[in-house]
């Protein structure tokens, strides 16, 4: 029965061209901007969730009247590591302030470099954030050091070329040069990471560049300012770990703790779109932005698909007289009711089809406008295609609803009189409601 349906409804669409591309095109356009805008949307509530254990990490920032800061001193290190059985494994991650001087030798020449997206990280870093995985090297020893660094794939290649760059050496430039030795080599950092780098070199290269001993940790809450992260255990209440930190810093009763910070935790996946404080790294979005962009998508969707119904009720006179030479000749209301939605959501399905070809053709275009790749992809994105089956679902059975369950019920003696065709009024009303949605929409 449904391939005959299906048969049906093509060799109707083939008889009227104009009315299924004017359709297809249609729908399809309005489809493809919310598939575009639906994976700006989704990347951007992705991000840091390819982390292991994502929920689990937190960052201890200070929550302040003018929005927060998003770094503090090592001071709060071993409270987090001694003090706080909840917490399994804390880390401070800096950026780097400036331009970072690298030079490579190579056959007595000196090749310079100077680079800008570098971050210096306690050795627990590939520990907390497992999600950026070693090609090569340890992460347990890789910043377990001063003088170590780690490098991503395409940096590697950019200063090595085809060369295994594991033990070689880097000269960072300065004051006093510094040896770094690589120790690691990093997969290809995902888009969706709210720290993004090309090098991360241990903190005690940090130290040990200022002229402090090796092993060397502040206790002070304000020097050096780091991002600070925390792995909670499984079972640990956020709330009760803030209560706990907070307790603990009043405790000791130091001016600058108990005047001047007042911690918060900030889930991981959280801290791209619903932190804006002082400190927080380049390139932070906004969950309002999301929210706005997600209304558009609907709305364009609902353009699309008011058109996709208004096209429909329009032929309300012809299908009528279709309804009746069929029911004449003794089909049932329940096998035009299949048929008109076998005919609405097979041209939806074509629309989805072209949007996706619209939208693979415009995605280069649209990254470029973003200023950002896209961590999330197309043709592999399983939230996608449910997005799309819902899409093509409710758009052809909406716009099939009033030929299948209105003209489907008319008599054939009422209908195939000239000029008495019933629900020609309703069919009208119904377009000028939805017109008037349209127009609502767009102002």
């Amino acid at each position: 029965m449904l391939t005959n349906y299906i048969r049906i409804a093509v060799r109707s669409l083939r008889r009227r061209p104009g009315y299924a591309a004017l359709n297809l095109v249609g729908l399809a356009v309005g489809m493809a901007c919310c598939l575009l805008i639906g994976l700006y949307v989704q990347n951007e509530l992705s991000y840091d969730r390819f982390h292991p254990a994502s929920d689990r990490i937190v960052r201890v920032a200070q929550a302040t009247d003018d929005g927060g800061l998003a770094t503090i001193g090592d001071g709060i290190m071993p409270i987090l590591q001694n003090g706080i059985p909840q917490v399994e494994r804390a880390v401070q991650v800096r950026g780097s302030n400036s331009t970072l001087k690298l030079a490579r030798e190579q056959d007595g020449t000196m090749t310079r470099f100077e680079e800008e997206n570098v971050l210096f990280a306690d050795s627990t870093f590939f520990d907390v954030f497992a999600g950026f995985e070693l090609r090569r090297g340890d992460p347990s020893t890789a910043l377990s050091r001063p003088g170590t660094i780690v490098l991503t794939l395409e940096t590697a290649r950019r200063y090595f070329g085809d060369e295994d760059p594991m033990g070689k050496t880097l000269i960072r430039e300065g004051e006093d040069d510094q040896e770094l030795t690589v120790t690691g080599v990093l997969e290809p950092i995902p888009a969706n990471s709210h720290l993004r780098f090309d090098f991360v070199t241990s903190m005690g290269t940090w130290f040990a560049a200022l002229g402090y001993p090796a092993g060397y940790q502040s206790d002070s809450f304000w020097f050096p300012m780091a991002w600070t992260y925390a792995r909670l255990q499984p079972d640990a209440d956020r709330a009760l770990v803030e209560q706990q930190v907070t307790e603990i810093l009043a405790s000791q009763r130091r001016a600058e703790v108990a005047e001047r910070y007042d911690p918060t935790l900030q889930p991981l996946p959280s801290i791209h779109l619903h932190s804006n404080m002082e400190g927080d790294p380049a390139g932070q979005g906004s969950i309002t932005q999301v929210y706005v962009f997600g209304a558009i998508a609907l709305f364009v969707l609902l353009i699309a698909a008011v058109n996709f119904v208004n096209l429909a009720t329009a032929r309300a006179t012809e299908r009528a007289t279709e309804v009746g030479v069929r029911k004449s000749i003794g089909a049932r209301r329940g096998q035009l009711i299949g048929q008109f939605l076998a005919e609405s959501v097979l041209l939806s399905t074509g629309a989805a089809a072209l949007a996706l070809l619209i939208t693979q053709a415009a995605l280069p275009v649209f990254t470029t406008v973003l200023g950002k790749a896209l961590a999330v992809g197309l043709w592999t994105n399983a939230v996608l295609w449910v997005g799309i089956v819902a899409i093509v679902l409710v758009t052809g059975v909406g716009a099939g609803s009033y030929p299948a369950f209105v003209l489907s019920g008319f008599r054939p003696v009422s209908v195939l009189k000239p000029l008495t065709v019933q629900g020609r009024s309703r069919g009208a009303g119904l377009r000028k409601g939805l017109v008037v949605v349209q127009f609502a929409i767009s102002v």
